[in-house]
């Protein structure tokens, strides 16, 4: 079962989408591909650890995934303070 099974996204699109979202982020010290990765990961293990059920809305369980790896596309590496106080 893939992709296309469960949620009717074809895998060489779910690749496309995967390589476009890497591409969006920024190459800083944390806030990059790898920390959403990282989250990603988290984000699954608890949702398997709290015993969250999407078993019958695998597009949900697939949208939090895909927020989680979004969630801070084009970050620029700075804290809201330093962005406010340098305007």
């Amino acid at each position: 079962e893939g992709p296309r099974d469960t949620i009717g996204i074809e895998a060489r699109m779910l690749i496309a989408l995967l390589t476009k979202v890497d591409s969006l982020y920024c190459n800083n010290p944390f806030h990059n591909a790898t920390h959403a990765a990282d989250v990603a990961n988290s984000t699954v293990f608890l949702m398997r650890a709290c015993a969250v059920s999407y078993e019958e809305a695998p597009l949900e369980e697939f949208a939090l995934v895909l927020a989680a790896l979004c969630h801070d596309i084009a970050h620029p590496g700075y804290n809201n303070s330093f962005l406010v106080a340098t305007r």
